[in-house]
C-alpha cells in the first residue's frame, strides 16, 4: 500500500494480519521504536527500519516506512537481466547491511529478496526488521510459517535457517527474538546471494520449504 504524506514524501504501508490486543501491541510498539532509534542514515545507510506502527482495530499491525521503488525479487526478474557488476554491487551492499544490523547487537531474522529494497540506481536497503515474527517454527506448522514468512509461492522459496525448524517448539521461546543468532542471518543471506548469481530462468530460489 502506497501513501503520500505532506512534507514526508511517499510512504509504504504494510499490513501484518493477526490479533493484537492493546497491551501486546504496546510491547511491539516499544520494540519497533527501539529498533528505529539505533539506526541512522549516516552510520547505517543500508538499513531501513519502520518509522512507526499502528494497531488497526486489534486485527492487524500497519507498519509505515519510506517508499523505495523496487525490491530485489522484482529486480532479479526484470528484463534485461542484471549485469555481473550490478550483481556484485548488490551483494556487497547486502553484506554491508547485515554487518550494520549485527554491529548494533541485533539480528534481522527474515532476510529474503522481498525484504531487500533497491532504488532505481541500485542502492540497497534491508527493510522490515520486525520483533513479532517467531524465532522457531514447528516442522509441520505450515500455518505459522505461512502467516509470518509465506509468500504467494511460499512452497517454492524459503530462506529461513534450518535450525529454526524444530520438532518441539516451546511456547515460552517461540517468539523470543533474543534467541535469534547472527548465523541465522548469514544463512539467509547466503541463500539470497546464491539466487542472485544463479540467475535461474524459472525464478526459483536456492531452497524450497520442503528442502529446508
Amino acid at each position: 500500500m502506497l501513501a503520500t504524506v505532506e512534507d514526508e514524501g511517499p510512504l509504504i504501508c504494510k499490513l501484518h494480519f493477526s490479533k493484537f490486543e492493546e497491551d501486546r501491541f504496546r510491547d511491539y510498539e516499544g520494540k519497533i521504536e527501539r529498533i528505529r532509534a539505533v539506526y541512522d542514515l549516516e552510520k547505517h545507510p543500508n538499513v531501513l527500519p519502520y518509522d512507526r506502527i499502528f494497531n488497526v482495530g486489534k486485527k492487524a499491525i500497519l507498519g509505515v516506512r519510506q517508499f523505495v521503488s523496487h525490491n530485489l525479487k522484482e529486480k532479479l526478474h526484470r528484463i534485461p537481466k542484471l549485469a555481473m557488476m550490478e550483481k556484485k554491487w548488490l551483494v556487497f551492499q547486502l553484506l554491508c547491511a547485515i554487518s550494520q544490523v549485527h554491529a548494533v547487537g541485533m539480528v534481522h531474522g527474515d532476510i529474503k529478496p522481498s525484504n531487500i529494497l533497491t532504488t532505481s540506481f541500485n542502492h540497497l536497503m534491508l527493510a522490515d526488521q520486525v520483533p513479532f515474527k517467531p524465532t522457531f517454527i514447528g516442522q509441520d506448522d505450515l500455518k505459522t510459517y505461512n502467516l509470518y514468512f509465506g509468500e504467494l509461492d511460499n512452497n517454492q522459496r524459503c530462506y529461513i535457517a534450518p535450525e529454526r525448524f524444530t520438532a518441539n517448539v516451546q511456547p515460552d521461546n517461540q517468539f523470543d527474538n533474543t534467541l535469534l543468532e547472527p548465523a541465522m542471518d548469514v544463512f539467509s543471506a547466503g541463500c539470497v546471494i546464491a539466487e542472485i548469481f544463479m540467475d535461474r530462468k524459472d525464478g526459483r530460489a536456492l531452497f524450497d520449504l520442503a528442502q529446508l
